[in-house]
């Protein structure tokens, strides 16, 4: 299967997202978040909103049908590529998808996002979802997807962004059960951990928390804090999470009673996300990548810290590469076509051992090393820059003896017949040639990878 043929298949798939939302996709804006907004707006539009849920009610079979015919195709032509690839996990898809992109796509080749229809029509059709909750978060994020469009559908070396089928759904059913035991087992022992308890089972470990009504109730359950994120750690941070339960709630997402009984439903989720994201890395043989701290802790806490790619991927995900989401997308899509990732990637993996980056701690240690990496580099650059245009400088101003400079006007047209070159003392052409080569690595130097950051 060649990258033609892939290119090909995710035709197909904005084919269908056409097909169903290409009459509304003229209300984006230029704006980041427009996505979010125009999900937001048009699922809280009576009437309106009513009419276009019920003309998708069929996306689910049509999405269906497609990883059907595509997906053991996809999944191969991953396995068989020789690239540094990672697969996403946190939201269902990154809030900041461009910014996302552009951090990760310096160091890894391929990224891999879980299709958000596929996944936003399995929750659907598990759990009685209120259509506006449904409506405004399909919107969202199939047009975070459409956003991105030219990326996975780009000519480089390597695919940049590749979408494919990741839930425990999709697996045979003896596999699901199995990995969601596993799940299960392991968020028990974690319960009993973090609240000096003995459950033997997740049923009654989740149910522990039932009778927390008040972060403060749930907060004294907790006997061992420092196996909280750093989210929860204080009062004041996890009650900010438990926004997240308010608006769930006034969207009829869930029927739960307290913030208890949302958060032990919470941690058993985080458990089974965290075998679905290991089994599909180990299935496509990828890194895991998180753009939220807080299912990236669950991960950790399950794996006990990965190597020095998955620690610089999540490292520059931090606060501190920011910047990085200025580089227009065109950019990061022309120069990885132009297959400029293994001289950024060399630069970023610079002094930084097999380090196990399984806390906080230890991913800023990653990203301070990065930072640096990356200082050094820019330093590096501009020195030289400034060499080369140093020589160019020389050519012309020392070099050239104001003999040459004469001959050299006669060579303009208009000027007469050209002196002959032998006179000069020095060979003319040589010099031109020397100030041309030097100018070209100039202006490959001013264009390339580190120029652009």
């Amino acid at each position: 299967m060649n990258q033609s043929s892939i290119k090909e298949i995710y035709n197909e798939y904005f084919e269908i997202i056409d097909s169903y939302f290409g009459s509304i996709k003229h209300y984006l804006t230029d704006d980041k978040k427009s996505h979010i907004e125009l999900g937001r707006k048009i699922a809280h539009y009576p009437i309106i909103s009513d009419l276009i849920y019920d003309a998708i009610d069929s996306i689910d079979d049509d999405i269906n049908e497609f990883w059907s015919k595509h997906t053991k195709t996809i999944y191969n032509y991953l396995t068989e590529q020789n690239t540094l690839r990672c697969i996403y996990s946190g939201s269902l898809t990154p809030s900041d998808f461009s910014d996302f992109v552009k951090r990760s796509a310096m160091y890894v080749d391929t990224i891999i996002i879980p299709d958000p229809i596929l996944n936003l029509t399995i929750f659907r059709n598990n759990i009685e979802v209120d259509k506006e909750y449904f409506l405004n978060q399909i919107i969202r994020h199939v047009f975070n997807i459409w956003k991105l469009g030219d990326l996975i559908l780009a000519d480089a070396q390597y695919n940049i962004l590749i979408i494919i089928p990741i839930n425990l759904d999709i697996l045979e059913e003896k596999k699901m059960h199995s990995l969601i035991e596993i799940a299960d087992k392991k968020s028990t022992v974690y319960i009993n951990e973090l609240t000096n308890t003995k459950f033997d089972n997740i049923i009654d470990a989740a149910k522990y928390f039932n009778d927390s009504p008040t972060v403060s109730d749930l907060y004294s359950k907790f006997k061992n804090i420092e196996l909280l994120p750093s989210e929860f750690t204080d009062i004041k941070s996890l009650t900010k999470f438990f926004d997240n339960f308010a608006f769930l709630q006034q969207q009829k997402v869930i029927e739960l009673n307290s913030v208890g009984e949302y958060f032990g439903m919470y941690l058993t989720s985080q458990f089974r996300r965290v075998q679905e994201h290991k089994y599909f890395c180990k299935k496509i043989k990828a890194e895991p990548i998180y753009d939220y701290s807080i299912p990236w802790f669950f991960f950790n806490y399950e794996i006990g810290g990965s190597g020095i790619d998955y620690s610089i991927i999540n490292a520059l995900q931090k606060d501190k590469f920011e910047w990085l989401g200025n580089i227009p997308l065109k950019a990061i899509k022309i120069l990885r076509e132009e297959n400029e990732l293994e001289y950024i990637r060399s630069i970023l993996r610079n002094g930084i051992t097999d380090i196990k980056a399984k806390s906080d701690k230890e991913l800023l240690e990653v990203s301070e090393q990065l930072d640096n990496n990356l200082k050094d580099a820019f330093d590096r650059h501009k020195k030289e820059i400034s060499i080369i245009e140093g020589k160019v400088k020389k050519i012309t101003k020392q070099t050239t003896p104001i003999t040459i400079l004469g001959g050299l006007i006669s060579l303009i047209p208009g000027f007469g017949i050209p002196f002959s070159l032998g006179l000069t003392g020095k060979n003319t052409w040589d010099l031109i040639k020397e100030k041309i080569e030097l100018k070209k690595g100039l202006k490959n130097k001013e264009n390339n990878f580190l120029n652009l950051l």
